[in-house]
């Protein structure tokens, strides 16, 4: 029996109709059941940030209050003003009253009565309109004088120029500061305090008082805050233009109101009122207030004007005197939005159910007829009928990705033989990896398809992908495989699935979705490769936007086997060669953590030598123009930088790192230097000697400093010939050969404690001590002879090398006596070596046929184009290219290299300047070194590989025509 089915189109139809009904009612039934919470939310939404506003206003009111009454507090003694005669009054007061408009007086009380306060004028109560027209500021004191208290008033404009002096003394009431309700209770602690609003004696206003106890006197200072400036900062935090907002006192009293007219002055006959809240619910609304605490009470209210929402919250800031605000809003602005919604949303529910009829029916077609096309060429690819099908259009991306997957489809059969033939043509696996992929996203017309290899931790990483929109990638060891399509513990070949969005969202896949949309819902076929030994090859990840049909699976299958064979082939042969390239960069790296004085120049020389290469083989003109590089060229080349050096294992490290003259495997120095202390030793004996036997001491005393002298000053230019530093010439070789002449007492036997190869180094009729040697020696134990086997291998090989008669000649005055350096020429030699040593180890090696040249190409890196560098003499026309190539970067990097610590790297434009000298001198090839500048090879070695002090500008035009 089968399943009864619907026309899509009707479908369609049907579910507009019903989400539209649905939506209504959905409308209606949601507004009223969020009314009342709707009603709750906005509530607290308005009071919470209101109140909140409300205490930041506050604080920025009394803050600069607060800040002048504690510079006001720390005074020592009673201010000079309190005298009659005075006639200023200090500026912080005055410009703290300008700034902060809402303090209307400050004034400081003392315990014996006397008082003082500077207010700012205003022109409206009795005391103001005893001021002259001009008057900004006015002082009044009350002060002492015979007993008596003497009340003054002085007047002062803007610039504080006294302008005027009143004596009110006998002016009804009197006023003590002591009786005053901000001194009592400011005396109690060094606190601030803040009174209960009460009315000023000085203004007659309302308002606050701000105290604090004087530290050094007996006292207290205050300063007045209006109580309208209060309300007038709080009115501007109305939520809605008809909300209401008053204080109330702890007996329920309104003391001021956000309206118009509650900004009237207060009396006690006439209480304020405050719309909304003076209506007959004022008690509710008074009892609201009283019963705030920290954080809101809520009333609802109803009266003429409606429902209402209040609530009062307690105003710490105005002292713990019970002041509370309240704050009133119509409950209609409450829900006013969610009603306007709600209608809105019945009347467009209702024009959709008139006009998405036509809409829903051309929809529904536009849907239908392109799928039932896709359908007919999907089921005539069942069947193997590939074909040219009719095609489909259709106004809906998705349906046209659809019919282009199923035509393209079509294809994939065919390609199949074409696929297979150009793998197995391909051996070279950098070329077959993004070939391979890009064949298969077209042969299977899908999405993207990426091969993931494994890295030497087998962890699957992106190896190639290739996208439908012509987007490839290349090997990236950082993206590693998706974790829904990673290889499973079992050997299943194929597996399928949809693809998670934040697998789509993976780096590597998103660009490769780029051109279609990333957020799709995505299918992925995933085939895992294997060797023959059955070990994981890698995965081909295949991702589409349709699922994959056994059609497209079998395809997948078919061509895996394939690649398998290729993969295996090809990853074989790469292991090889970057197991051999590993072993190369190992054997360099160690050369250069072997000492100091290479630093890394094995591992920057290739670098260079690779750079200066691409630019010979892109130049198109002179000497080089039909320079170029194949893959094997580039491999020797490869070889050859990094073995370049390698001979560089056999040289001793005491010669490499040799910085002193003297130095071989500690620095002789420290033995001549104590030679020169017994010499001087014996000079203060010879001294005490001759005063002993009666000489003439101060004689004696000359001839004694005189010696020192004469033998301080010898090993200071002994030493400084050992630095090496400074040349040495034929007047200096005299002068050491006449130290060398001095003599001191050796009395213990120097064959003891030492090796017998050291021994047999000695004399034969050496003699026994005690035994006078001379400071400076030159003997036959300080010789070493060459080993005769190396010798004649050395010979063999045709190397064109002048060799010293002996290996080492360590002889004292011969050392110290080398013109210029640290060398003699037989380190220096063993120093030289090290390119016979390089081509004798590279020769063992059996490189294939392609890589024949690198012991050429690296052990030629030495020779001079004129013919006279080293270890064979040959002429430039002779060197093979790449080993001229390889010449110059040696050079360069070792004049530039900035790790050396025994000299200063060279800038860019000295080193040019040096290269240019040894090119016109027939060191190295001037061809080379002109495309070396031409093309700016330095400055891109120079910007990953050297610091900034030494990237200076190079003149190259100059050194263009220097060189010709």
């Amino acid at each position: 029996m089968s399943r009864p089915s619907f026309r899509l189109q009707h479908l369609i139809v049907a579910a507009g109709f019903l989400i539209l009904a649905l939506a209504g009612l959905f409308t209606t039934g949601m507004y009223f059941m969020r009314s009342d919470k709707t009603i709750t939310e906005a509530r607290n939404s308005i009071f919470t940030p209101t109140m909140g506003e409300a205490h930041a206003r506050l604080d920025l009111l009394f803050t600069p209050a607060d800040t002048t009454l504690q510079l006001v507090t720390i005074h020592s003694e009673k201010p000079y003003f309190l005298k009659t005669d005075a006639t200023t009054i200090p500026t912080s007061l005055t410009k703290t009253l300008d700034s902060a408009r809402f303090i209307t007086s400050i004034y400081t009380g003392y315990d014996d009565g006397q008082y003082f306060m500077i207010l700012r004028s205003n022109k409206q109560d009795d005391l103001h309109k005893m001021a002259p027209d001009d008057t900004a500021y006015i002082l009044h004191t009350v002060t002492i004088e015979e007993h008596d208290y003497k009340r003054l008033l002085r007047f002062f404009d803007k610039d504080l120029n006294l302008i005027k002096t009143s004596d009110i003394s006998d002016r009804a009431p009197v006023f003590d500061p002591r009786e005053r309700p901000w001194y009592g209770t400011a005396t109690q602690d060094d606190a601030l305090h803040v009174t209960m609003p009460y009315r000023f004696a000085s203004s007659g206003e309302f308002g606050i008082s701000l105290s604090r106890r004087l530290q050094n006197l007996d006292g207290v200072a205050g300063a007045d805050i209006n109580l309208e400036s209060l309300i007038g900062a709080l009115a501007t935090l109305k939520p809605t233009p008809e909300a209401s907002i008053a204080l109330i006192d702890a007996t329920g009293n309104i003391l001021a109101c956000s309206d118009a007219k509650g900004l009237a002055r207060r009396s006690e006959q006439h209480p304020l009122s405050c719309g909304p809240l003076s209506k007959a619910t004022a008690d509710e609304l008074v009892m609201a207030g009283k019963t705030a605490p920290q954080s809101p009470r809520f009333r609802r209210i109803v009266t003429d004007d409606g429902a209402w929402v209040a609530g009062g919250e307690s105003l710490p800031e105005l002292g713990a005197n019970g002041v509370s605000m309240v704050l009133a809003v119509p409950e209609d602005a409450l829900v006013a939005g969610l009603r306007t919604t709600r209608n809105d949303t019945l009347l467009l529910l209702a024009g959709g159910f008139i006009l998405l009829l036509p809409a829903l029916f051309y929809g529904a077609h536009l849907v239908t007829s392109p799928l039932q096309c896709v359908a007919r060429e999907a089921e005539r690819g069942r069947k193997f009928d590939f074909t040219a099908g009719e095609s489909t259009h259709s106004v809906i991306t998705e349906i046209n990705d659809l019919a282009l997957s199923v035509d393209h489809m079509q294809h994939t059969i065919r390609k199949f033989m074409q696929l297979a033939k150009s793998v197995s043509r391909i051996r070279d696996f950098d070329r077959l990896v993004p070939l391979l992929t890009q064949e298969m996203q077209q042969a299977t017309a899908t999405q993207a398809v990426l091969l993931y290899m494994p890295d030497k931790d087998h962890t699957l990483r992106l190896w190639s992908g290739c996208g439908i929109g012509g987007e490839c990638l290349g090997h990236d060891e950082s993206e590693a495989l998706p974790p829904t399509t990673a290889v499973p513990q079992g050997k299943i070949p194929i597996r399928t699935g949809g693809l998670p969005p934040e697998d789509a969202c993976h780096r590597h896949i998103s660009t490769l979705l780029s051109g279609t949309d990333a957020q799709h819902q995505h299918w992925f076929a995933a085939v895992t490769l294997r060797d023959k030994r059955d070990a994981v090859l890698g995965e081909l990840l295949v991702i589409d936007r349709v699922p994959f049909s056994q059609e497209r699976l079998a395809f997948l299958r078919a061509t895996s086997g394939v690649v398998e064979v290729a993969l295996d082939n090809d990853r074989m042969v790469k292991t090889q060669k970057e197991l051999f390239a590993a072993f190369i960069r190992l054997l360099a790296q160690a050369i250069d953590a072997k000492s100091p004085y290479t630093g890394g120049h094995c591992t920057r020389v290739p670098i260079l030598s690779r750079l200066l290469a691409e630019a010979a083989s892109d130049t198109r003109q002179g000497a080089y123009a039909s320079f170029g590089m194949t893959n094997e060229s580039w491999e020797e080349l490869y070889l050859a930088s990094w073995l370049h050096d390698c001979g560089k294992v056999t040289t001793p490290e005491f010669v490499v790192d040799k910085a002193t003259k003297l130095e071989t495997i500690h620095n002789r120095i420290h033995e001549i230097r104590t030679r020169f202390e017994v010499i001087k030793r014996d000079a203060h004996i010879a001294y005490w000697k001759g005063v002993s036997e009666g000489g003439d001491r101060a004689a004696l005393q000359k001839t004694l400093q005189d010696e020192l002298r004469t033998l301080d000053d010898d090993f200071a230019f002994v030493a400084a010939c050992n630095t090496g530093e400074a040349p040495v010439d034929d007047a200096a070789r005299q002068r050491l050969r006449n130290i060398a002449e001095r003599t001191w007492e050796r009395t213990l036997d120097d064959t003891l404690g030492i090796s017998w190869a050291e021994r047999e180094r000695k004399e034969p009729d050496h003699p026994l001590p005690p035994v006078m040697e001379k400071l400076l020696c030159d003997s036959s134990a300080f010789v070493v002879k060459p080993d005769a086997v190396s010798q004649e291998t050395e010979d063999r090989w045709g190397f064109d090398m002048p060799r010293p008669e002996v290996l080492y000649d360590r002889g004292e005055l011969h050392n110290l006596s080398i013109p210029w350096g640290t060398l003699t020429s037989e380190e220096r030699y063993k120093i030289n070596e090290h390119i016979i040593q390089t081509i004798m180890m590279l020769s063992e090696l059996p490189f294939p046929a392609h890589l024949e040249n690198v012991p050429e190409i690296a052990g030629g890196h030495h020779e001079r184009m004129d013919g006279t560098g080293y270890p064979r003499r040959i002429k430039g026309e002779l060197l093979h290219p790449l080993a001229r190539i390889m010449a110059v970067a040696d050079i360069f990097e070792a004049l530039t290299a900035p790790d050396r610590p025994y000299k200063k790297a060279k800038t860019l434009s000295q080193a040019m300047n040096i290269m240019v000298g040894m090119a016109k001198s027939g060191h190295i090839d001037r061809e080379l070194l002109c495309i070396f500048i031409r093309e700016e090879v330095y400055r891109a070695y120079a910007e990953n590989h050297l610091p900034e002090w030494q990237r200076d500008a190079v003149d190259a035009e100059a050194l263009l025509r220097d060189l010709g």
